[in-house]
């Protein structure tokens, strides 16, 4: 006589992701310039699991597979993103002086429209990338001033099909698209110390998510199983960090993104160090 059985397992995963990008940026008129980001990632995974096989009415445990520790690396070519960049406006905000002349004031609106290319140069299986064509137009408008300057950019991200949109390895699905914005100012603190802060909300659309959920036994164990649904969820995030010019051509940056809240599977903080040669 059969038994039902139950698969009882417990794993471990942690994936660490560090990336080296180098960007060029050349301005091809004065109103429009092109961009080529060219990333360098470097991937790691740590799995450990084990299982046991337990009768699914009484819960007596009948088999243990003995816990396997996996650990893997490699490093290669991220996606590449390919940006086109047009200004759209840029003129001086007026006042006026006491006998009603127009006159420039020191903060401009600037508007600017940006195309984004993803190219899929990444090995999507190594956490190399998302293994598939992106194209991301969006909105850029920002207000300068003397010492705070407020921004907004908005968009909306498409994506081609990939492995990382499904469940089984033999099958590709759409990557989800994104509706996103961020709001945020640059504060000069100095003629050579800008600090900026963010607030970026990226809302996923139907994107698969893997999710557990309880369920209980006819003898009153509980035990969780997994499930695949398709969720329009939001993803927002913050980040703070500065610029400082250091040489006259040679300048810093620093900046720091931490998420606020648990949606998505993403970093608790990421940190980014940079260095911009301006010729």
């Amino acid at each position: 006589m059969s038994l039902p059985g139950l698969i009882v397992a417990n794993a471990y995963i942690n994936v660490k992701v560090n990336q080296v990008t180098a960007h060029f940026t050349y301005g091809l008129t004065h109103w429009l310039d092109a961009s080529y980001a060219f990333p360098i990632v470097t991937s790691s995974a740590t799995i450990r699991g084990g299982a046991v096989l337990r009768e699914l009415l009484t819960g007596q445990s009948l088999v243990a597979l003995p816990t396997q520790l996996v650990q893997l690396s490699s490093t290669g070519p991220g996606d590449g993103i390919a940006r086109f960049k047009a200004n759209l406006l840029s003129r001086p905000t007026r006042g006026k002086t006491a006998g009603g002349t127009a006159v420039p004031q020191s903060r401009k609106l600037k508007v600017a429209l940006a195309l984004d290319f993803r190219l899929p140069t990444g090995d999507e299986f190594d956490y190399h990338g998302a293994g598939a064509f992106g194209v991301k137009p969006f909105l850029i408008a920002s207000m300068t001033n003397k010492v705070v300057s407020p921004h907004l950019n908005a968009g909306f991200q498409w994506n081609g099909s990939s492995y990382l949109a499904s469940q089984y390895p033999t099958d590709k699905r759409h990557l989800p698209g994104q509706l996103f914005y961020a709001a945020g100012f640059d504060a000069a603190m100095s003629p050579r110390l800008t600090v900026a802060f963010d607030f970026l909300d990226q809302m996923i659309i139907s994107g698969q998510r893997t999710l557990l959920r309880p369920f209980e036994t006819s003898d009153g164990s509980r035990y969780s199983a997994i499930y695949f649904d398709d969720i329009t969820r939001h993803e927002y995030n913050a980040s703070a960090g500065f610029k400082a010019k250091v040489l006259s051509a040679v300048v810093v940056t620093g900046n720091v993104l931490f998420r606020l809240n648990q949606t998505g599977l993403r970093a608790r903080i990421a940190p980014l160090v940079g260095i911009s040669y301006l010729f």
